[in-house]
């Protein structure tokens, strides 16, 4: 199978902190692909956070998107896009204050 690329750049956007201290919810969207993948993966500082079917375009944006919360401080995220044998192509790697 063809490796598949997510289109675009990542837009990073705080959403609102969440009642634990320390943590902040965190909103990570990217352009649709012409191919929709069979899951996506979520990494944050490298570390699979979460896996997931392709979501529901956003009306607002045209664009696919899922939230995350991560620890105050610096981090990087990336999603990648998975086939059904779990091959999976990278997209852009965003670091975000």
């Amino acid at each position: 199978m063809k490796p598949l690329w997510i289109n675009g750049v990542l837009l990073l956007g705080m959403l609102l902190n969440t009642a634990c201290r320390g943590q902040r919810v965190v909103k990570v969207a990217w352009d649709v692909p012409p191919k929709a993948p069979h899951h996506y993966r979520l990494l944050v500082d490298g570390r699979e956070v979460q896996r997931f079917r392709p979501p529901e375009i956003d009306d607002t944006c045209h664009c696919m998107f899922v939230q995350v919360p991560v620890e105050q401080g610096s981090h990087t995220l990336r999603v990648e896009a998975c086939d059904m044998a779990n091959a999976c192509s990278s997209s852009a790697e965003v670091r975000m204050p």
